[in-house]
């Protein structure tokens, strides 16, 4: 019998430093061995907008001010690893630059990561498509001594467009495509729109790079945006929207 439970606590002991071993491993794993070329590439393909918006125009004039969110996928991937290739590029991530974000002190897990990707490209420019909802709040009127209150306008789009990085922070969007505006009464007219609008990257590519070396993970970065939309919606004059916000990218 003893010898019996001294063979079963050798086995659970030898088993249970096994585990210990393997779930340390696995714990300490080194980004090296995490960091791929499409996670890399992939990264900030989705952005997601946090808008507020201005009406302005004969169109607008039954509208006070709205609110929206768009939510874009990159057609075209943002960063490229070039390899070898000895072909001029725009913009180029090297590892010189990479050193001067090392906030961290800790640049040699930076390059082992990094060096076998090099030389990275931030693309300049590629095409995106994009879900978005915009509501705009009717104004309230005083007409003859009673208050009248304006529906609001709800407004779908699906719009597809090009966009261009002029600068490491800066990025610039042109869209169109069709909308649907829905009032609050329930009738809906169909029609399209056309957006413009400018980024300001807190977080540019060479950050983001750093960030995915350091963390072994995608990193998300942030930007502040500005632009101009325009709706024409069945017969009714167009709308015009100033447009300020706040983008996430994954």
């Amino acid at each position: 019998m003893k010898k019996t439970l001294h063979l079963l606590f050798v086995i659970f002991f030898c088993g249970s430093i096994h585990f210990a071993q393997a779930q340390r491993i696995t714990d300490v794993a080194s980004p090296v061995n995490t960091v791929s070329k499409e996670m890399i590439e992939n990264s900030g393909r989705l952005d997601i907008d946090m808008i507020l918006n201005i009406p302005i125009g004969k169109g607008a004039e039954n509208f006070s001010f709205g609110a929206g969110a768009k939510v874009q996928y990159d057609l075209t991937r943002s960063i490229k690893i070039r390899g070898n290739s000895a072909a001029p590029a725009p913009f180029v991530v090297t590892m010189e630059e990479l050193q001067k974000i090392d906030v961290n002190n800790d640049f040699e897990k930076i390059r082992s990561v990094v060096e076998s990707f090099e030389p990275i490209e931030v693309i300049r420019s590629g095409f995106q498509a994009e879900l978005g909802y915009n509501i705009l709040l009717g104004k309230k009127e005083e007409i003859g001594g009673f208050t009248y209150d304006y529906d609001n306008l709800s407004i779908l789009h699906a719009f597809g467009g090009w966009h261009y990085m002029p600068c490491p922070k800066g990025n610039i969007e042109l869209e169109a495509g069709p909308a649907l505006g829905i009032f609050k009464v329930g009738s809906s007219e169909f029609g399209y729109g056309v957006s413009l609008n400018g980024y300001l990257q807190f977080t540019p590519p060479a950050r983001t790079i750093y960030k995915i070396a350091e963390q072994g993970k995608k990193s998300s970065s942030w930007s502040l945006s500005a632009g101009i939309d325009y709706y024409k919606l069945g017969k009714a004059d167009g709308i015009f929207l100033i447009n300020g916000g706040v983008r996430a990218s994954f």
